[in-house]
């Protein structure tokens, strides 16, 4: 599995504001997302992801 770029707009317990994460391999940024922007959306881009792996990964974080 090679994840080769993350998209995504979303409220996080450590900032009061949205907060954009923009990723690749080699770099993740994070900063304050645009006061329209949808949130609770995250992109993952890759070659052969593994669904199941993704999904339990994301699943947890909503514990």
């Amino acid at each position: 599995m090679k994840i080769v770029r993350v998209h995504g707009n979303v409220q996080t317990l450590e900032y009061t504001n949205a907060v954009t994460i923009e990723g690749s391999a080699l770099r993740w940024d994070t900063f304050a997302a645009q006061p329209n922007a949808k949130l609770g959306k995250l992109s993952i881009q890759g070659i052969e992801l593994e669904h199941a792996w993704l999904d339990e990964l994301v699943n947890a974080s909503l514990a």
